[in-house]
């Protein structure tokens, strides 16, 4: 938490009623310039497969795109992390990469204590081609664009073109 605060994460709520507070501060951060990141997910997972994106967070940067579509002003650039080993193990089994991702019901302080013994993992990040906000119709097809990207990434580990 501490150190999540460090870095001015804005947290994603899942409740519809919190959700007002999150893209608030997602937009002063947009608005501030500077790199932003996204887990347009929301939430975490083994990540095996991509979950669906929460489009809400991305209308901040439609409200930041130029009007001029050609402008780089504001670019989106999706990126996939791909598992590819933990522990010296492929990282194929469900049971491989629950040593490595923290999701679901695991409990911090033993899953920190098992992810320390680790011998290390190999992960993969591939970057895709950013896009401007301006030009998709709205947050839903924009988010929908990056969803697939990144579902590419996983599983190819390239860009999609």
């Amino acid at each position: 938490g501490w150190l999540a605060g460090l870095q001015r994460t804005v947290y994603v709520s899942r409740r519809p009623r919190d959700a007002a507070v999150a893209i608030e501060r997602f937009a002063e951060a947009v608005a501030a310039g500077g790199l932003v990141v996204l887990f347009a997910e929301g939430t975490s997972s083994d990540g095996s497969a991509v979950r669906p994106f929460r489009p809400s967070l991305l209308q901040a940067l439609m409200a930041a795109a130029p009007v001029d579509a050609s402008s780089r002003k504001t670019a989106v650039q999706a990126f996939t992390l791909r598992l590819q080993a933990a522990d010296g193990r492929a990282a194929d089994q469900p049971w491989i990469r629950d040593l490595y991702a923290y999701h679901g019901d695991a409990v911090l302080l033993p899953h920190l204590k098992r992810f320390l013994r680790l011998r290390g993992a190999r992960l993969q990040v591939v970057f895709h081609p950013p896009v401007a906000p301006s030009a998709f119709a709205d947050r839903r097809a924009l988010a929908a664009c990056l969803q697939r990207q990144v579902e590419w990434g996983l599983a190819h580990g390239t860009p999609a073109a």
